[in-house]
């Protein structure tokens, strides 16, 4: 009940806050895995900071307490092979269909779920772009 009582919380917060004209952090397909890593070790839950994320869109069912759906590029790893990786994501608009291309905005939240402590993104703004647009699924750094 407390977890729940925190995220609300956080919402309302997140929520009340304009997006930034220039975020934080904006994860671009050069440098993605390098930029999602200094985000996850810059991020203590406490800042307010902005992010923007481009990737294909990946949902959730309806099952999932915390998050909706993931923001997610394909990183090659020379071991493992493709490794879907990215952000989840918590959004009360309409939701990207599965597999569109979009570019989500918003702030960074964490949340437990059976004893784990994730990182996801509050998400303000979603735009889903046209395939014209779409970039590499692929990313190596």
């Amino acid at each position: 009940m407390k977890r729940i009582i925190a995220l609300m919380a956080a919402l309302m917060l997140i929520s009340c806050q304009a997006i930034a004209e220039e975020p934080d952090f904006d994860i671009a397909t050069d440098g993605f895995m390098t930029q999602l890593h200094e985000l996850m070790h810059e991020f203590d839950g406490t800042a307010l900071l902005t992010v923007r994320i481009a990737g294909y869109v990946h949902r959730y069912d309806e099952s999932e307490q915390y998050v909706n759906f993931a923001v997610l590029r394909d990183y090659f790893d020379e071991n493992e092979g493709i490794i879907p990786y990215g952000l989840d994501c918590y959004y009360e608009g309409d939701l990207p269909e599965h597999d569109a291309w979009a570019v989500v905005t918003g702030h960074p939240f964490y949340y437990e779920e059976d004893g784990e402590v994730y990182m996801a993104l509050m998400a303000q703004q979603v735009e889903v772009l046209p395939d014209d647009m779409r970039e590499s699924k692929l990313v190596f750094n």
